[in-house]
C-alpha cells in the first residue's frame, strides 16, 4: 500500500492547496521569465541595429579619411595656390579622425551595455532557480508526507526525487525531471526508465486536470512497480 492511500480528509486538502499554489507559482514564473526573455531580445536587438549603424557610419567616415588623404597627397605636388585648400582639407581630415573616435566610443559603449544586458539576465535567471525552494515553504510538506523532494534544473525545469520506494534501500533515489515551460508539461527524463506509454498517459492526465499531486502519486506507483 502507497503513502497516498492512507491520506485522511484533511491532509488531502492540504495537498490540493499546495496543488493550486504550485500552479499559481509555476505561471507566475513562467511570466515573469517570458517578459524578461521579451525585454532582452527586444533591447539587444535595438543595441545591435543601433550598434550596426555606428559600425557603417564609422566604415564611410574611415572611406573618407582615406579619400582625404589621398587627395592630400595629390594635391602637395600641385602649386602653391592650392595650399590653402590642403590646409581646409588637413582641417577637414582632424574632424573626421575626431568624429570617428567618438564613434569608436559609442560602439564600445553599445558592447557594454549588452554585456551588461546579458550579466542582468543570467542575474535573474539563478534568482528565479532559487526561488522555487525558497518562496514555496510547502516543500517540505511535499518531502515529509511524498518521500519526495524537488529543486530546479534551470529555468522551468524541475527535478522530483522519490525515496522510501525500495523495501532494501529506503534512501535509493528514484528522478523525475518535469519541463514546465510550456503551458503543457512535458516528462523530459525518469531514473530508472519508466514504460513510455504510461508516462504520457499520466502527463496528459496532468496537462487536463492539473493535479500535480496525483500525477506523483501515479509516477511513485510507476517506480514501485517497475
Amino acid at each position: 500500500m502507497s503513502e497516498f492511500d492512507v491520506f485522511d480528509p484533511e491532509v488531502r486538502s492540504k495537498l490540493d492547496e499546495i496543488n493550486e499554489k504550485f500552479k499559481s507559482f509555476i505561471v507566475q514564473q513562467k511570466n515573469e521569465i517570458i517578459k524578461s526573455r521579451e525585454e532582452y531580445f527586444t533591447v539587444i536587438s535595438n543595441l545591435k541595429i543601433e550598434h550596426q549603424s555606428l559600425t557603417n557610419k564609422l566604415k564611410d567616415l574611415i572611406s573618407k579619411e582615406n579619400e582625404l588623404n589621398s587627395q592630400i597627397k595629390r594635391e602637395n605636388n600641385e602649386t602653391q595656390e592650392v595650399e590653402s585648400r590642403i590646409n581646409q582639407l588637413k582641417i577637414r581630415l582632424i574632424q573626421l579622425q575626431q568624429e570617428r573616435e567618438t564613434l569608436s566610443n559609442q560602439v564600445k559603449d553599445l558592447n557594454d551595455k549588452v554585456q551588461i544586458r546579458r550579466n542582468e539576465l543570467t542575474i535573474l535567471q539563478n534568482e528565479q532557480r532559487k526561488q522555487i525552494d525558497q518562496n514555496i515553504p510547502e516543500v517540505l510538506m511535499f518531502e515529509r508526507l511524498l518521500g519526495l523532494k524537488f529543486s530546479s534544473l534551470k529555468t522551468g525545469c524541475l527535478k522530483f526525487i522519490f525515496i522510501n520506494i525500495d523495501d532494501k534501500d529506503p534512501q535509493r533515489e528514484y528522478e523525475l525531471n518535469l519541463d514546465v515551460n510550456e503551458y503543457d508539461y512535458k516528462v523530459l527524463s525518469t531514473n530508472p526508465n519508466l514504460n513510455q506509454d504510461l508516462l504520457n498517459q499520466s502527463i496528459n492526465n496532468l496537462n487536463n486536470d492539473r493535479d500535480l499531486v496525483k500525477f506523483l502519486k501515479q509516477i511513485r506507483e510507476f517506480f514501485q512497480k517497475n
